[in-house]
């Protein structure tokens, strides 16, 4: 699958995310995701391998699906 930044994505665990970074390694590619809810510091280096789906593509160029907002009283 070809990912880039901006992608937004569905982890295999569930959760959905946005790619905000990319590094390349002997491994193969790192991908820096952005979760709602998780502290920049926190936020996982995940692989191809752990991403489920690709929810939008940022090369798509149309407005990227909205998420559900919890808003606390």
């Amino acid at each position: 699958m070809k990912l880039q930044e901006l992608d937004v994505i569905r982890l295999a665990d569930g959760r959905e995310g946005t790619i905000v970074n990319i590094q390349d390694d002997r491994r193969g590619r790192a991908f820096l995701i952005e979760l709602d809810g998780v502290e920049f510091f926190d936020w996982p280096y995940v692989r191809e391998a752990d991403i489920a789906a690709v929810v939008w593509h940022a090369a798509d160029k149309t407005a990227p699906p909205r998420t559900k907002t919890v808003l606390s009283a």
